[in-house]
């Protein structure tokens, strides 16, 4: 019996990267040793004077060739224009001449879009052609993320418990109060914006919170020794008799 025999061909890919697969972020405007370049496909107008450059990826030390206008035909400009190459990188950037772009100003401020939302343009010259990107930001009363798209605004909702204290509480150290400044937000969470500590009536601050001499009393949040006082009114007794402060009594040294 005769054997037949089968050969099997493979043929492998050369080391060119397939076209628009690289990322270049390497700009050079010779070509440097040990690298390769190829064509772009692309080729500015209305150049009156360019010179090569080369956009590669130092990975591979592959490249993509590009011309580069640096002056241009009446009515135009030198302008930075980024395009699909049809070499090895997936995008190629380089000066051509452009027209001017007019009113292509972006927004100073966000403008009214839609019930629940806010909008804001940023416009830049492409090459003559006014390109466009909007942002947007929920209106007052909605809370919400919504980036580049106007989506996910939602009404405010209300707060629970969510009452700023009006007056002082007492803390578990003696001597101390507290109040507390709460905000509801819009997305209905309370929040704490601040939180005072004071010495209580009857005390004044001394290294902590310290008690009034004697029967003395005082303002809550009081500092010195010289905001106590005996109230008016009161009437004390001592070996002498008894007498009455007919107004308040501050302590003095």
């Amino acid at each position: 019996m005769k054997k037949s025999l089968m050969f099997i061909v493979v043929c492998g890919l050369t080391g060119r990267a397939l076209a628009g697969s690289l990322s270049c972020t390497s700009t050079y405007n010779s070509l440097p040793s040990g690298y390769s370049a190829g064509g772009s496909g692309t080729s500015p107008s209305h150049c009156l004077s360019s010179y090569t450059g080369y956009q590669c990826n130092s990975s591979t030390r592959q490249c993509d060739t590009v011309q580069n206008c640096t002056s241009c035909t009446s009515g135009y400009y030198p302008s930075q224009i980024t395009v699909p190459s049809s070499g090895v990188c997936s995008t190629v950037t380089f000066s051509s001449c452009c027209t001017q772009c007019y009113d292509c100003t972006s927004d100073t401020d966000y403008q009214y879009y839609s019930p629940g939302y806010l909008r804001k343009a940023n416009r830049w010259c492409n090459c003559g052609v006014c390109e466009t990107s909007y942002v947007y930001k929920c209106a007052d009363g909605y809370y919400g993320n919504p980036g580049d798209q106007p989506t996910g605004c939602e009404p405010c909702k209300e707060c629970e418990n969510c009452e700023s204290d009006t007056e002082w509480k007492p803390q578990q150290i003696e001597g101390w109060v507290v109040k507390v400044t709460r905000t509801c937000e819009c997305d209905g969470s309370c929040v704490i914006d601040k939180i005072s500590n004071a010495c209580a009536a009857g005390y004044y601050m001394s290294s902590g919170c310290t008690r009034c001499p004697g029967d003395g009393d005082s303002a809550v949040a009081s500092w010195n020794i010289t905001d106590c006082f005996i109230p008016g009114g009161q009437t004390l007794s001592d070996e002498t008799g008894s007498y009455e402060y007919i107004s308040d009594c501050y302590y003095s040294f």
